[in-house]
């Protein structure tokens, strides 16, 4: 049985900011684009506050002077051109060279070429291009994928969301694995290494900078194929795709939503747990035998409130989360706390079965400071959730 925890785990802060508001607006210069309240659970009596955006914080503000911040593991802003916090677009701009996505999550940006299946991706200082043989025109499909057709019956579809790139191939007939070539080159500053079929690139101190998810197969549906697949390295960042399509269905897909991640500091023994970075359909999982739990999610949050005197007066958390066990009503919280200034929280799980299907459960509240005192804008600066679940039956697996 996997416990299913898609990406999105936000912690909401909410607070009262004793200040002069038309006094601290002024030394802020005016920003155009302001985010919707009711995208983030708000009624229309509030409006954004666009003088404390952080990157992965949004504030909104009453006429009465109630703030409320909302902040996430995924970022809500980047920066422009002019180094101004500006909200996420994943929209791709055509222009005369490709389709550029230049203002995506942590200042990361994405080149498509225009006449050739390839794109370049930066971030934090380092990129890679990772390229397809042959040539084939981009398409922009919707505002965040681009497609190529490699061949008579191959399909390359790109998928932007957050920092990251993921990538699936769509076969529906014979193929030359030839057509299925790519390359990967990185900046001089980075080295490329093949590791159980996981294409890292690390900087010269040997940190992962970008790791590729392992190949994997599933059909139209979106079900894994038993069906092996590996890379095989041909040499100089090139790569071909080894697997036996006897016995695949007419139409099946090759690396559905793999992508080029950044490593994440988040604990627990689940896989793919950089995956809870963002609310995109890409897991992180956590196989569980009957009655075990489910080693703990841990990721760190830090939320920059730039009135030190502001009063916290709750929180919520919400996570995202689902589970494919044969008996669903078996899978139950076990425990989420945060750690605070070296504090542990009251537990604040809920003992509601899972589901089948993605569901987003809050916890906590707007008046809820989880049996924490003292709590200040300096302390909230790092804040920790431990986050553990459990099957209590044999039909876990």
């Amino acid at each position: 049985m996997n416990q299913r925890l898609p990406a999105s785990i936000l912690l909401l802060v909410f607070m009262m900011m004793q200040m002069p508001f038309s006094a601290f607006a002024q030394s802020f210069r005016t920003v155009d684009s302001v985010l919707d309240p009711q995208t983030y659970g708000l009624g229309g009596e509030y409006r954004e506050f666009s003088p404390l955006r952080t990157e992965k914080t949004v504030t909104f503000v009453k006429r009465s002077g109630e703030f409320v911040t909302v902040g996430a593991l995924a970022d809500v802003f980047t920066h422009d051109e002019n180094g101004a916090l500006v909200p996420i677009d994943e929209s791709g701009r055509i222009i005369e060279s490709g389709i550029v996505f230049d203002r995506l999550a942590q200042d990361a940006s994405v080149v498509f070429s225009r006449v050739h299946p390839s794109y370049t991706f930066s971030k934090g200082g380092h990129s890679f291009t990772l390229t397809y043989r042959g040539d084939a025109v981009a398409t922009l499909e919707s505002p965040n994928t681009v497609s190529y057709r490699l061949a008579r019956n191959v399909v390359l579809r790109f998928t932007v969301h957050g920092s990251s790139v993921t990538k699936s191939i769509f076969v529906t007939g014979p193929v030359d694995p030839a057509d299925l070539r790519f390359s990967v080159t990185q900046d001089t500053d980075l080295t490329q290494r093949l590791i159980q079929d996981e294409i890292i690139l690390s900087d010269e101190s040997g940190i992962d900078v970008f790791r590729s998810d392992a190949p994997n197969l599933q059909d139209t549906e979106g079900r894994i194929l038993d069906h092996l697949i590996s890379f095989r390295p041909l040499g100089d960042g090139m790569y071909e795709y080894l697997y036996d399509p006897e016995g695949l269905p007419e139409t099946y897909v090759i690396d559905p939503n793999t992508r080029f991640k950044d490593p994440r500091s988040v604990s627990g023994g689940w896989t793919n747990s950089s995956n809870i970075i963002g609310s995109d359909d890409v897991y992180a999982t956590r196989t569980l035998a009957s009655n075990l739990l489910a080693a703990s999610l841990v990721p760190l949050f830090a939320f920059f409130i730039p009135d030190p005197d502001a009063t916290i007066s709750g929180m919520t958390v919400q996570v995202e989360r689902k589970t494919d066990a044969v008996s669903p009503e078996n899978v139950k919280d076990n425990s989420l706390t945060l750690t605070i200034d070296g504090n542990i929280s009251d537990n604040r799980a809920a003992p509601l079965d899972w589901s089948t299907s993605d569901v987003t459960k809050e916890y906590g509240g707007p008046s809820d400071l989880w049996g924490l005192t003292g709590l200040t804008p300096a302390k909230m600066k790092a804040v920790t959730a431990t986050f553990t679940a459990f099957c209590n039956s044999v039909n876990c697996c």
